[in-house]
């Protein structure tokens, strides 16, 4: 299943628990039913809870084997000149992205122009790895754009242009 699925199943999960919890609070129920719906409700709670931190998309625990490999490779480059910079072309289509590395983590700023006009967004993560899926993925760039740099810019960052 897609990591966007499990928070809205924590979520649907959640408002079963309390449902349950109020159906316990408000009607006469035998012992035996109130004792297994109270375990159901504390287990429940368990399993909302995991679901919940199992459903966040920034953790490596979704990447695929290709992009820790792409992961490491784009953490040492970063470790080297940071922010790098890519610029991508496709027809009249333009992307240019900046990664960034400090202490809580990774960003990148990313500009799409393209006929219609410009956007710009910027987005924070913590893995590597969740780093490289979201720049493929919304750019187009790959770690190998940023690794075809040979000189670095006057910022002390390496820039590419494909």
């Amino acid at each position: 299943m897609n990591p966007r699925m499990w928070r809205p199943l924590a979520g649907v999960l959640a408002v079963g628990i309390v449902v349950q919890l109020v159906i316990m609070l408000t009607s006469s129920l035998s012992s035996v039913l109130l004792t297994w719906m109270l375990t159901s409700s504390i287990f429940s709670v368990m399993l909302v809870i995991m679901l919940y931190r199992y459903g966040d998309r920034d953790q490596p625990l979704w990447a695929s084997d290709e992009e820790r490999i792409a992961a490491r490779q784009l953490d040492v480059l970063l470790s080297e000149h940071s922010p790098i910079t890519a610029i991508k072309r496709d027809g009249t289509r333009e992307n240019s992205v900046k990664v960034s590395k400090s202490n809580e983590g990774y960003k990148a700023s990313v500009t799409r122009h393209s006929q219609e006009g410009q956007e710009c967004f910027e987005e924070r993560f913590q893995y590597p790895e969740t780093l490289v899926f979201f720049l493929e993925k919304f750019t187009s760039v790959t770690v190998n754009d940023f690794r075809r740099s040979s000189s670095l810019d006057e910022h002390g960052g390496a820039t590419v242009e494909i």
